[in-house]
C-alpha cells in the first residue's frame, strides 16, 4: 500500500512540472509573416536621420493580420539606442487612426549632390580642352593668316594704293567673322600667327612677326563696331564703271565717276570711324615700331610673361664715376645704336644715391664735369680722326646728358623706372591702342599710372637729338 502511493505521488508531481512548462512559440514561416504596407518615402536609414535631425516621418501602419515578430529578429539598424531618440521610438509606437495624415510634416525631399573637388582652373582647362578637340578647318585658318601676312607685308615694304588696301581689310574682315562659323577667333588666328614655324623674307628681313598684330586689331573692331553698329565701308570695284559705258558715253562716266569719288571721299572716314582707326593703327605700329620691339610684345601675349623683367640691370658696379663716364661715352659717342645702355645708366644713377656714392644727379654733374681719370682706349685712337673723343668734349655731352636725367627723374616722380624690355613692350601696345586680355598675368608690368614710360620715352627721344649734336653745337650749352 505505501509503495503503491508513492508511486502515485510521483507521478502527479511529474505531471504538474510538466503542465507549468512555457509553451514554445511557434516557429513562423515565410509565408505566415505579413509586413505592413509601407510607402518607400517612408523609411528613413539611421545615417540619414543623422544628416537631416530635424525631418522625421510618422508611417501608416496596418495592424490587421500582421504576425507578432520576436524581438531578436528587428534589425539592429532600427533599434534607437542613442541617447535623444526617445521622440522618434515614441513617434513609430503611436498608434494610426483613420483620420490621421500620412505624414506629419509635408517636406519636399531635395537630392544630395556630391561636392565636386575640381577647381574653376581646371573646369576651364576641361572646357578648353573640348573646345580644342574639334579641329578647326585647316584651309580657313591657312588664308586668313595668307591675307593677313599680304596685308602687314605692303604696308611695311610696298606701299600699295589706299584703295587697295581698304578692299584687302574689308575682305579680312568679313573672312574673320565667317571663320567664327567653325569656332576660329581672333585669339585663336593671333596665337597661331605668332607660333607659325615658316618664316617669310621680305629684303632679308623677316615679316612674319607682324602678322599677329592684324588679329589684334581685329578683335578691338570688331567689339568696337557690336558696340556702335558701324557697317563695313562700300570698298569694291562696283564704282568702276564699265567697259561699255565709257565707250558710249565717256565724258558722262567721267563726271559720274568724279562725283562719286568726290562724296566718298569727303564723307568716308567720318562715317566709319572704327574702320580707318583700325588701318591707322596698323600703319602707325609699322612705322613707328621695330619689328624685335613688336616680337618682344607678342611673345608677352602669347608665350612668357616674364620676358619684360630679363636682361634687367640693377646699375651694379664697382666704381661708380670710373664705369658710369665709359659706358655714357660709349652710348654718347662711340656707339650710339646702343640704347640699352640708358637703362642701365639710370639705374646706376639711381642705386649710387641710394649708397651715398653721389647725393643727387647735380653732384654728379660735378664729378663728371671735373673727371680726370684715364680715358677709355678707344678715345685716344679715335680723338686723331674726331674731335669728340677729345676728353674735354666727351666731359661736356656727359654733363648734358645728366641734366637730361635730373629733368626725367624730377617728372617722374614715384614711378618705376621700366625695363628695356617693357619700354619696347609698352611702346607697341601704345601704337596699337589696344588693351591687354583680362586673362594675362603680369599684366601691371605695362601699367602707365606705375611705370614711367611716358617719361622716359621723352628723355629717350632728348639723348637722341643730344647724340646727333656736333661738337660746336654742345659747346654753344656752356
Amino acid at each position: 500500500m505505501k509503495k503503491l502511493f508513492l508511486s502515485f505521488l510521483l507521478t502527479t508531481t511529474t505531471f504538474s512540472l510538466s503542465c507549468m512548462e512555457k509553451e514554445k512559440p511557434k516557429k513562423l514561416t515565410n509565408y505566415e509573416v505579413q509586413f505592413p504596407s509601407v510607402n518607400p518615402r517612408t523609411i528613413l536609414p539611421v545615417h540619414t536621420l543623422s544628416m537631416y535631425p530635424d525631418i522625421f516621418y510618422t508611417a501608416p501602419i496596418h495592424t490587421n493580420n500582421i504576425a507578432q515578430l520576436p524581438t531578436q529578429h528587428i534589425p539592429v539598424y532600427c533599434e534607437a539606442n542613442q541617447p535623444g531618440w526617445e521622440f522618434y521610438d515614441d513617434i513609430m509606437n503611436t498608434k494610426y487612426h483613420s483620420n490621421q495624415s500620412a505624414y506629419a510634416n509635408e517636406i519636399e525631399l531635395k537630392p544630395i549632390y556630391k561636392t565636386a573637388n575640381t577647381t574653376i582652373v581646371q573646369q576651364e582647362t576641361k572646357s578648353l580642352i573640348k573646345t580644342n578637340s574639334l579641329r578647326p578647318n585647316k584651309n580657313v585658318i591657312k588664308s586668313l593668316y595668307n591675307a593677313a601676312l599680304h596685308i602687314v607685308t605692303d604696308e611695311y615694304f610696298i606701299h600699295k594704293s589706299q584703295h587697295y588696301q581698304n578692299e584687302k581689310f574689308v575682305q579680312i574682315i568679313k573672312d574673320m567673322n565667317n571663320a567664327k562659323n567653325n569656332d576660329i577667333n581672333e585669339d585663336f588666328m593671333a596665337k597661331f600667327a605668332y607660333e607659325h614655324k615658316n618664316t617669310t623674307f621680305i629684303n632679308n628681313l623677316a615679316i612674319n612677326p607682324l602678322a599677329p598684330l592684324i588679329f589684334i586689331l581685329l578683335k578691338k573692331y570688331n567689339a568696337t563696331v557690336q558696340t556702335t553698329g558701324e557697317l563695313l565701308p562700300p570698298f569694291s570695284n562696283s564704282t568702276k564703271p564699265s567697259l561699255k559705258e565709257i565707250l558710249q558715253n565717256p565724258t558722262h562716266t567721267n563726271n559720274k565717276s568724279a562725283a562719286i569719288h568726290t562724296t566718298t571721299t569727303g564723307n568716308i572716314i567720318t562715317q566709319y570711324p572704327a574702320f580707318f582707326k583700325l588701318i591707322y593703327n596698323l600703319r602707325n605700329t609699322v612705322q613707328e615700331c621695330s619689328i624685335d620691339s613688336v616680337k618682344i610684345f607678342t611673345t608677352y601675349l602669347y608665350k612668357d610673361n616674364n620676358i619684360l623683367l630679363q636682361d634687367y640691370s640693377e646699375g651694379s658696379y664697382n666704381n661708380f664715376k670710373s664705369e658710369f663716364y665709359d659706358k655714357a661715352y660709349r652710348m654718347l659717342i662711340l656707339n650710339p645704336k646702343e640704347t640699352s645702355r640708358l637703362h642701365d645708366l639710370l639705374q646706376m644713377i639711381d642705386r649710387a644715391k641710394e649708397v651715398g656714392d653721389i647725393n643727387d644727379e647735380d653732384d654728379l654733374i660735378e664729378h663728371m664735369a671735373a673727371f680726370k681719370e684715364p680715358q677709355p682706349s678707344e678715345a685716344f685712337w679715335h680723338r686723331i680722326v674726331n674731335s669728340s673723343h677729345l676728353p674735354g668734349n666727351i666731359c661736356k655731352r656727359i654733363v648734358l646728358f645728366c641734366k637730361l636725367v635730373k629733368d626725367y627723374n624730377n617728372k617722374r616722380g614715384f614711378k618705376i623706372t621700366p625695363t628695356l624690355n617693357q619700354h619696347h613692350a609698352c611702346g607697341v601696345k601704345l601704337a596699337l591702342d589696344c588693351s591687354l586680355p583680362e586673362s594675362l598675368t603680369n599684366k601691371d608690368l605695362l601699367d602707365e599710372k606705375s611705370y614711367a614710360f611716358a617719361e622716359i620715352a621723352n628723355l629717350q627721344e632728348y639723348v637722341d637729338e643730344l647724340i646727333q649734336l656736333n661738337t660746336d653745337e654742345v659747346a654753344n650749352f656752356f
